[in-house]
């Protein structure tokens, strides 16, 4: 009798303790990795990144450099499209990423020379851009 009255409390506690746990809502807050912000006038969207996100990428930057009369990035800001045409990703906020057409003149060593672009002193992205494309244009985790 008494094994019976000690089983029965065991499972009384353990169906109490589990609808007290169903009832207590969730103080998580789950953070979007990413944001995607339509740029006004054009087919370019502000990608903007959760602290979370860019680390995991590891996007590293340089800086837009004067050459002479014309601008220099390290070759490894370039992207190309699937048109030929070639582009950087700029970071005009922290943690904000924008696409930017440029027109490359010339390669020398590991550098691009270019004709027009971004201005001397704007912050480029070298390592990562490719994941930048994938997330503006939201190809990420699709597999065959």
């Amino acid at each position: 009798m008494l094994f019976r009255l000690l089983a029965g409390l065991a499972l009384l506690l353990v169906a109490l303790g589990v609808s007290a746990c169903a009832e207590v809502p969730s103080n998580l807050v789950e953070e979007q990795p990413y944001q995607l912000e339509p740029i006004e006038g054009t087919d370019l969207q502000r990608v903007k990144l959760s602290d979370d996100t860019a680390a995991r990428i590891d996007l590293q930057t340089a800086t837009v450099r004067p050459a002479g009369r014309r601008t220099a990035v390290p070759h490894t800001a370039l992207i190309y499209n699937p048109e030929g045409d070639v582009f950087v990703y700029t970071r005009p906020e922290p943690q904000t990423y924008v696409r930017a057409p440029v027109t490359v003149r010339d390669v020398e060593a590991a550098e691009a020379l270019l004709s027009d672009g971004p201005p001397a002193g704007t912050v480029v992205v070298t390592v990562g851009a490719a994941e930048l494309l994938a997330t503006e244009y939201e190809i990420l985790n699709q597999h065959p």
